[in-house]
Formats: structure tokens, C-alpha cells, sequence
């Protein structure tokens, strides 16, 4: 590998700033677009064939869609306006619903895209970094590994966030060369727009900056360029991000970027003093107050946990760095990512070759990114689902392709210094090693595969929860009806509006359900660990009179699903929710049935 011409600075963009390198590569072969089609179509047969069910985020996302198409506003599952999850994805399923005519299937088919354009980036940037064989090993790694297939198939943020994050940073590390504006542009477009799917992703152009002035200072050149490219970066940021800024702000009364930091602050600071996750998210005090931030999220959305600044803010960072720090080492060194194998080859692509200036400044702006990222979720998130690592996932993979490849080099040369014939035996010898290890790497990851928990679709978990939500709502259309419940599919198939099921002592939540007076009530066999009454309700039943069992599912304890009808509504209890639309009048008790047929 060349690497004095990779790391040369001074070499001039031709072709509107395009790397030579990547010109001649692409001019060489079209593999790469041979890899994306292979990589569509796993994606679409895995859609096809894996049973699907939508998660509760994805819940979110898809009625948010609905609801903005149906001309009701900016509004989630709980009726009021969406503060916490940023537009852009939701604004995409309800473009794509124009053409599928259905929100879930039109949020499936956002992530295939997007995931399946994600070997795109990836091929930049290794070719960029590395070269053609580096990008066309990393462009495979992508199309195969089967996390990034599975996401492909979710109605999850992960898939085109992962996309626009690796464009902006495809952008950002063309940009460092010096020799563009227009990447500076690009890439505060791109990552604007990845910060409208997720929010973290704010902190990649302060890292992209940062880069553009240290490079400058490093090669003692091109500071005024570095200034100006910056400047672009941050304002074309800007201009993306600011009408969701403004929307925030309106709402909230006061200038916020995002809406999601408080809400997994207060709940982090609540586990931090010993509370378990779902207390501390939908917990409630004996006196009724809705402590956890998830019952109420938009009382939450611009308050502050932290009432004594950098005092408070310390010691919480310490103390869920601490507590986080396990399982984020956990989710990344996890068997399907490719550990050991995906790591191994990582350790021999970034040190088994000397790195020059360029390569320096390329790697180390990676690596810092990375770590930055680890750093956001080991300090900021209530909790660590191996889902918040995926997006670093390509990354690695670039990474792992650059050890394939030297792995390949080195093969070659060994071979090539003992054998008698050393032009062909060296050359076969090379190319095997080229195949072995990333297939080697994608076995392992598929071995691993079947325990990720956060990829549902994979096996088709919670499928009584769909059955039972499309059976509510034939029982009853309204769409204004309220569905108590720990997760939100129920109400999401039913088409109503959902309220968290609280954890707390059983009579308090008895006499919060009193309160809020929900039109149903749904009990899960798989939410005892976190809300243990619920063991004690499904097998004798709510403890309250206005409880009345319309709906059964499952043999099994962990795969019960009860629906009561709660029959206690009246003038004097508090709405659980207070949609900001008029709604269809609510059907007629009488026309309903009384149990439901065999499900």
C-alpha cells in the first residue's frame, strides 16, 4: 500500500475535489456497485421473509408520521406534541407512506434504503484512507454483517442515522485535505441531518472543526482556508438544524438544540441513587406524583436535574460512567460485532504500517470520533442497549477490512520469500487470506446474531402484541381511546393513544390507574421482571371492580397477554392525555362485544 501518496497533502483536488486515488479506482471497477445491489437484495429477502413486529420506539416514529400526514401536527403516541424524538425520520416514513400506503412497511423501507446505501460512505472512506481493495473488503463487510442486515429491516433511527453520520464524515475527511469548500458544505448538511435523526451527532461537526484548524496548524499551511472551510461547516449545521430548533424552543419557552438530554438525565440521576431502569423512567410516589420522566416526558423535556450546575453535573457523570462502563465494553466487544476476530483484525489494520502526517491526522480525527461517541453514551445514557453502539459498528469495520488487507500483504510476502515458484503461490496465497478473514469475521458475528435482543424482527418477538392490538382496535375503532400499557404496540396496531403502565407498590398504581382512568388496560406476561404486581394480576386478576377481562393470549407465563376493559371513567378523573386535535366521538359502550373470539 502507497501510503506517501495517500498522505500526500499538497496533492490537488481535480474533478471538483475528488481524490485521484478514488478517481482511478472508480474508473478501474464498478465492484463496488455490484456489492450494493447484493446488499439490497439480502436486505429486501430478509425484510420478506423474517416476520416483523414494530418496536416500541419505531411505535413512536410511525404514529408521529400518521399523525403530521393526517395534518394533526407534530404528535405522538400520548397525544400531546413529540418533543424528545427528532423529524427527519418520521417526516421520511411519511413520504415513503405516500407510495406503500402503510406507516410500518414506509418505516421499514426508509431503514432499507438507508442501510443499504451505507456501503456507499464506507467505500469512501476506505478508499479515501486506504484504497480500492481496502474499500471493496470494507464495502463487503458492510453489505454482510448481519447487525447492519437486521437494522435494515427495523423501523429504527440506526440505519439511515449511521448513513448520513459516515457521508458527513466522508465529507469532513475530504475537507481536511485543504483543497475543497464545497466538502466543508456537504459535510455540515450531513450531519445536520443526521442530527435531526439522532442528537448526538451535534458534536461531530465541533470535531470536524477542530480538525480542519489542527491540520492547518500541522502543516503550517492553509490556516485562512481552514477558518473559512469551518465557518461553512458550522453555518450549512446551522441552517439544517434550526427549524427544529425553533420548534423546541416554541414549544419549551426556552433555546434548545435537543429535546432528549434532560429526560435520560433525570432518569440516569435516578438510577444513579438506586433505582432499577423502569422505576426510575415511569416511577410514581405514593402520593401519585409522576416522578419518572417517561409518564409525563414534556414537563421534563426542559428541566434540569442538575439544580446546583457543575456541582450536580460531576458527580453524575462520574457516578453513570461507572455504571455504564461494563456494558458499553460489553456491547462492543460482543461476538455479533466479530469479536475476536472483528478486533484483531482492527489492532493489525491500524499498527501493522507506519502512519505518515496524513494518515495521522485521518486516523486520529476516527479515533477520536469513536471515542467521543463512546464517551456520550457511557455518560450520557439511563442505560446501555448494544443497539446505541451499531453506528459506530461501520467504522470498525473500515478498520477490520484495512487488517484484512495487510493481513493478505503480509501472507503474500511471507509466502512469497519461502516458495520455489514465488509469483503464483504468493498471489493465491494472498488472495485467500483476503476472503478468509472477513468471511471468517461474518460467520462469527452471525453466530452471535440471534442474541441481540434489539433486533425484534429477527425472531419475530411480540407478535401476540400485534395480534392483540389489531384485535382491540376492530373492538373498538376510536381512535381517542387510552391504552395503559408497558410497551407501545398494543396501541400502536390499535390505533389509540398509549400511557406508560407506572412502576410502583400494587395499591399505588391501583389508585393511579384510578386516577387517570384509561380506556384499557394491558398486562404482559414479559413485563413482570421490571413491574413484578403484574405476576400477582395475571393470575388473579386486576384487584378493582371497574377491571373487566376482555382478551386472553398465551400459555405460557412469559407470553400472557390480558386486555381489561376499564369501565371506571367519569367526570372526576384526570385524562391521561390531552391531545392537541379534535378527535372522532368515542363509539358507543353498547355496540361493543363483551369477550373476545379465540385469538
Amino acid at each position: 500500500m502507497d501510503h506517501a501518496r495517500i498522505g500526500n497533502v499538497s496533492e490537488k483536488f481535480a474533478d471538483g475535489g475528488c481524490p485521484k486515488s478514488m478517481r482511478e479506482g472508480s474508473s478501474r471497477s464498478h465492484a463496488y456497485v455490484w456489492i450494493v445491489l447484493l446488499a439490497a437484495c439480502l436486505r429486501i429477502y430478509w425484510l420478506a421473509t423474517q416476520p416483523v413486529v414494530i418496536s416500541n420506539e419505531g411505535a413512536e416514529y410511525a404514529r408521529i408520521a400518521e399523525n403530521l400526514v393526517k395534518g394533526n401536527g407534530y404528535v405522538g403516541t400520548m397525544g400531546g406534541p413529540q418533543l424528545i424524538f427528532p423529524p427527519l425520520y418520521p417526516l421520511l416514513i411519511a413520504v415513503f407512506h405516500f407510495l406503500v400506503g402503510n406507516f410500518e412497511l414506509a418505516g421499514r423501507l426508509v431503514s432499507l434504503i438507508f442501510g443499504t446505501c451505507l456501503v456507499i460512505p464506507v467505500y469512501g472512506i476506505a478508499n479515501l484512507l486506504h484504497g480500492r481493495r481496502v474499500a471493496l473488503i470494507g464495502a463487503f463487510l458492510v453489505a454482510f454483517h448481519p447487525i447492519l442486515v437486521g437494522l435494515s429491516a427495523e423501523v429504527y433511527s440506526e440505519a439511515p442515522y449511521a448513513t448520513l453520520l459516515l457521508v458527513g464524515v466522508y465529507c469532513g475527511l475530504c475537507a481536511l485535505r485543504l483543497q475543497s469548500y464545497k466538502y466543508c458544505v456537504a459535510a455540515g448538511i450531513s450531519l445536520g441531518l443526521a442530527h435531526l435523526i439522532r442528537p448526538e451527532a451535534m458534536v461531530v461537526p465541533l470535531l470536524c472543526v477542530s480538525a480542519l484548524l489542527a491540520t492547518a496548524l500541522l502543516n503550517r499551511k492553509g490556516i485562512r482556508t481552514a477558518i473559512l472551510g469551518s465557518a461553512l461547516l458550522a453555518a450549512s449545521f446551522s441552517v439544517v438544524i434550526a427549524p427544529y430548533v425553533v420548534f423546541l424552543t416554541r414549544q419549551t419557552g426556552s433555546v434548545m438544540l435537543e429535546g432528549k438530554h434532560n429526560i435520560n438525565a433525570w432518569i440516569r440521576s435516578r438510577m444513579n441513587s438506586g433505582m432499577s431502569y423502569t422505576h426510575a423512567e415511569v416511577g410514581v410516589s405514593r402520593d401519585l406524583v409522576e416522578q419518572g420522566p417517561l409518564l409525563n416526558p414534556n414537563s421534563f423535556v426542559s428541566r434540569s436535574p442538575f439544580e446546583n450546575g457543575l456541582a450536580d453535573v460531576i458527580p453524575y457523570m462520574l457516578r453513570s460512567a461507572r455504571n455504564n462502563f461494563r456494558d458499553v465494553f460489553r456491547a462492543v466487544l460482543a461476538v455479533h460485532f466479530g469479536y475476536p476476530i472483528l478486533f484483531l483484525l482492527i489492532v493489525i489494520g491500524l499498527f501493522r504500517t507506519p502512519w505518515n502526517l496524513q494518515r495521522t491526522i485521518d486516523e486520529g480525527f476516527l479515533l477520536l470520533l469513536l471515542s467521543v461517541l463512546a464517551l456520550l453514551i457511557l455518560f450520557g445514557a439511563p442505560s446501555v442497549w448494544g443497539r446505541l453502539t451499531f453506528p459506530m459498528l461501520p467504522f470498525l469495520l473500515v478498520w477490520a477490512a484495512k487488517g484484512s488487507d495487510e493481513l493478505s500483504d503480509w501472507m503474500e510476502k511471507s509466502v512469497s520469500s519461502v516458495a520455489q515458484n514465488p509469483g503464483w503461490i504468493a498471489a493465491r496465497a494472498g488472495l485467500a487470506m483476503r476472503l478468509i478473514s472477513p468471511v471468517a469475521l461474518l460467520m462469527v458475528a452471525a453466530l452471535g446474531f440471534r442474541h441481540v435482543g434489539d433486533l425484534q424482527s429477527s425472531y419475530g418477538r411480540n407478535v401476540d402484541s400485534k395480534r392483540a392490538g389489531l384485535w382491540l382496535g376492530k373492538y373498538m375503532p376510536d381512535p381517542n381511546k387510552r391504552i395503559m400499557d408497558s410497551g407501545l404496540s398494543v396501541a400502536y396496531y390499535s390505533g389509540g393513544f398509549w400511557a406508560p403502565l407506572p412502576c410502583a407498590e400494587p395499591d399505588v398504581v391501583q389508585r393511579y390507574i384510578q386516577k387517570k382512568s384509561p380506556t384499557f388496560i394491558v398486562l404482559r406476561g414479559r413485563a413482570v421482571p421490571a413491574r413484578p404486581y403484574i405476576a400477582d394480576w395475571l393470575r388473579n386478576g386486576i384487584p378493582d371492580k371497574s377491571a373487566e377481562l376482555i382478551y386472553t393470549a398465551g400459555v405460557q407465563p412469559e407470553d400472557q397477554i390480558k386486555i381489561y376493559r376499564w369501565a371506571g371513567r367519569d367526570h372526576d378523573t384526570e385524562p391521561i392525555s390531552k391531545p392537541d386535535y379534535a378527535a372522532p366521538p368515542r363509539a358507543a359502550p353498547s355496540s361493543l362485544p363483551r369477550r373476545n373470539p379465540e385469538p
